[in-house]
């Protein structure tokens, strides 16, 4: 699996970087469109989708300096976003710093508080691009530079991360 768009964005009030992975993509298709995974489509649908979520704010926990978002879709073909709010960064002469970490999934924009609904809070590429993402951070000057400025988009393999060329 991989993923195939990034979404950037560090105007809204919880500054955030998205990625969308190509697990259950149709999830993010419209009816009627026609299905190409490589098509620009279903990541402007997920952008479209992640924006409603931001804008509601009815998800994401107050105090986050900002937030990592991994859209897919899930087997029943519902809009499933991995939510990580970060917090707890300093600046000089602390920077980079070691954030604190809230995870939340969000299922068709809705949190459930039940774990026989959604148990689990990402999957291995997940991790992969978190992992990632810490790492560009703190190779970045400042929290502002690092949020404007995305790292290449990633693809994730079963074997390794490489960045897309």
């Amino acid at each position: 699996m991989r993923f195939i768009g990034q979404i950037n964005l560090p105007e809204a009030k919880t500054p955030t970087r998205a990625y969308v992975h190509e697990a259950g993509i149709g999830a993010y298709i419209t009816s009627g469109e026609p299905f190409h995974v490589d098509s620009i489509t279903p990541i402007q649908n997920a952008r479209r989708h992640l924006e409603e979520v931001l804008t509601r704010g009815l998800v994401v926990p107050q105090n986050l300096q900002y937030m990592i978002a991994i859209l897919w879709g899930n087997e029943d073909k519902e809009k499933v976003v991995d939510c990580f709010g970060f917090s707890g960064i300093q600046g000089f002469p602390h920077w980079p710093g070691n954030p604190e970490v809230q995870s939340w999934v969000l299922i068709n924009g809705v949190y459930h508080h039940n774990p026989e609904i959604q148990r689990n809070i990402t999957c291995g590429d997940g991790l992969l691009i978190l992992g990632q993402e810490e790492g560009y951070r703190r190779h970045c000057k400042t929290l502002e530079s690092y949020l404007q400025n995305p790292p290449p988009l990633i693809r994730v393999s079963a074997v390794n991360v490489l960045p897309i060329e």
